[in-house]
């Protein structure tokens, strides 16, 4: 599996075991007693990724061997003898008792967070290696819906899920088992999580489909408009003002638009932003730009996929480009209170044409020298122009996934060439920006060297 994936895998895991099934959160500090979770636990579980029995102990252990002074000195409890013992299927330990408490004190520190993150993206590894052993390969997506399964349920429920899946795998073909899985009579129902599985896969697709919007890089700005847009097609989100940050799957139009931008790693969560009316002044401080005098927002035209649409005083949505908006509106009541969980008329959060509201103010992202990874900014960053000596063919996963939107780019076309490359099996590919009557001006592909002369 890509590096990155592993740990956007690591986090919608932490999301669905620990963090209210919301990307980016987790409970670090997380402690279930013997049959917290179901009534055949025998052992404690513990940690962000929700580890049981022996996996609870290899993480105590992997944080004692992190800093073995650090750890005795913290040990009021004998907690190290206890690490010694060959297994811990029935190690059981109250929650609110000294030793546990330590537990919960070691696993919650700085080297314990650590610790966690480290081990689950060994254990990620670690089964994809061995599903890949067993079942072939696959699109990281898919290997990732399996790996989910796996941590989940064990080898048996991956085994029953695959067996009914079709060949080759992908990450919904494995979805649509698990939503059928609950007819099973068998037991060990993955599947009979719904919510879980349904926030899992619409998680993959935002945050590890690269493939599903060509010629789009992952940007904040693409992961936020991707976050906004997985909502209004999952029904299990609706519009509610009373839990408004996705308690019961609900949004209201505001709390969404500054959620999805957290999600995406802008914080304007945590920097203060709480409604429309102080959404302007906490987004400016991150990174955006209003840019409300460069557009017309009474026709549209100017804006680009992912502008923030807003009214101060009553409304805000996201821009999702070719004409469409994507919003928190109102519940099936007609009203912003009182309704029931999720989308019960399809237009509760949805996508529609775009409207002038009327918006009074437009915010664009565009990040800063702190915010922008040297990815992103590499990535849009003209390096020069060039022209193609002949036929080549364009991906866009650099020597992976050929392109669908420009499969081959003609001899004589002239490109800008980014200053973003990558290095796969010892062979360059470069990034390129392709002139297209888009919202943004562009699309974006990965072609190898050698098919191009530089002109400018």
């Amino acid at each position: 599996m890509d590096k990155q994936n592993i740990t956007v895998l690591r986090k919608i895991l932490y999301a669905v075991e620990s963090g209210n099934q919301i990307y980016g959160e987790q409970d670090y500090a997380a402690f279930a007693e013997v049959g917290a979770n179901c009534s055949n636990e025998k052992a404690i579980t513990i940690g962000a990724g929700q580890w049981y029995a022996d996996e609870a102990k290899e993480l105590l252990y992997r944080i004692q061997r992190g800093n073995p002074k650090l750890f005795k000195d913290m040990d009021t409890e004998n907690l190290e003898a206890d690490l010694l013992k060959k297994s811990w299927a029935t190690y059981a330990v109250s929650k609110d008792s000294a030793k546990g408490r330590l537990i919960i004190s070691i696993i919650s520190m700085e080297l314990g967070k650590k610790c966690q993150d480290q081990y689950m993206e060994d254990q990620i590894a670690a089964y994809a290696k061995s599903i890949e052993k067993t079942y072939g390969s696959m699109p990281d997506t898919a290997m990732m819906e399996c790996i989910n399964i796996l941590h989940q349920g064990g080898f048996d429920a991956l085994k029953r899920i695959l067996s009914k899946t079709p060949e080759p795998y992908t990450a919904d073909k494995i979805y649509a088992t698990l939503c059928r899985d609950p007819a099973d009579p068998t037991p060990n129902q993955v599947g009979d999580y719904t919510d879980r599985q349904k926030t899992v896969i619409n998680m993959i697709h935002t945050y590890a489909d690269n493939t599903e919007k060509e010629g789009i890089a992952m940007t904040k700005t693409e992961k936020a408009i991707r976050q906004m847009e997985t909502w209004a097609k999952d029904d299990s989100h609706g519009y509610d003002q009373d839990y408004r940050w996705g308690e019961k799957g609900d949004y209201d139009c505001s709390s969404a638009v500054i959620q999805a931008w957290q999600n995406a790693g802008v914080p304007v969560k945590s920097g203060g932003a709480t409604y429309t009316g102080d959404m302007k002044n906490v987004f400016l401080k991150n990174g955006f730009v209003d840019v409300t005098s460069k557009v017309n927002v009474a026709t549209g035209s100017g804006l680009l996929r992912g502008d923030v649409l807003l009214n101060e005083a009553h409304h805000v949505a996201m821009y999702c480009g070719n004409g469409k908006e994507v919003e928190a509106s109102i519940n099936e009541k007609g009203t912003a209170h009182g309704g029931k969980p999720g989308d019960q008329t399809g237009k509760e959060f949805l996508i529609r044409s775009y409207r002038n509201y009327p918006w009074n103010c437009v915010l664009r992202y565009r990040g800063n020298i702190f915010s922008a990874s040297d990815t992103e900014k590499k990535q849009n960053t003209v390096a020069y122009v060039a022209r193609f000596t002949k036929d080549c063919k364009c991906y866009s996963a650099a020597g992976k996934t050929q392109a669908k939107m420009f499969p081959v780019i003609k001899k004589n076309a002239v490109v800008d060439v980014m200053k973003y490359t990558e290095t796969v099996k010892g062979k360059r590919w470069y990034f390129i920006r392709i002139p297209y009557p888009n919202d943004e001006g562009f699309v974006r592909e990965f072609v190898p060297a050698g098919y191009f002369k530089k002109l400018i």
